[in-house]
């Protein structure tokens, strides 16, 4: 009898050649792959276009007659008539773009009326200044009749009396005076 302890035969491992590796991987990843470009398909063509088939019907409906939106309101700082909207629906803004531009004619009308009230201000500023400088002029004219008045009194103190004796002889022999 044999040795019952014995080892078993050495048997070479023999490696088989891959053969079909990048078929094989193929097999292995080919359906994940394709439903991952197809996802970023999807995703690149919606994000790209989100507003475009919503936005370019003619004609926008709804079942139960509520919207469910994004809007955002908009205020002005005057008020006026719409001229032109150079901006489409769902169109991307940056702050500072035009979205709506204004007729100006009231505008230019209530320029127009401003620039004539400021003139008429100028007017009637220079027309106090010149009523001022004649103020002005009387003042000093009073200042200088103000020092020539008391030489004017030395003046009429000298007149003597002869001259006031004849001209009441004058004035008496005219009937100008009250008996």
């Amino acid at each position: 009898m044999a040795d019952s302890t014995a080892p078993p035969p050495k048997t070479e491992s023999v490696s088989k050649p891959k053969t079909g590796g990048l078929l094989n991987w193929l097999k292995r990843y080919s359906v994940p792959l394709a439903i991952l470009l197809v996802a970023a398909g999807l995703i690149f063509v919606l994000s790209r276009n989100w507003t475009t088939w919503a936005s370019d019907r003619a004609e926008q409906t709804t079942d139960d007659a509520f919207l469910r939106a994004d809007v955002t309101p908009l205020s002005t700082k005057v008020a006026g008539l719409v001229a032109s909207v150079p901006v489409a629906d769902y169109q991307t803004v940056k702050a500072g773009d035009l979205l709506v531009r204004l007729r100006d004619e009231d505008f230019r009308a209530q320029v127009e009326q401003a620039e004539a009230a400021l003139a008429a201000s100028e007017s009637g500023l220079v027309n106090n200044q010149r009523q001022k400088d004649l103020q002005d002029a009387k003042v000093r004219q009073a200042e200088t009749g103000i020092r020539v008045m008391p030489q004017r009194e030395a003046n009429v103190g000298r007149e003597s009396s002869t001259d006031v004796g004849a001209r009441d002889l004058d004035v008496a022999s005219r009937d100008a005076v009250s008996r």
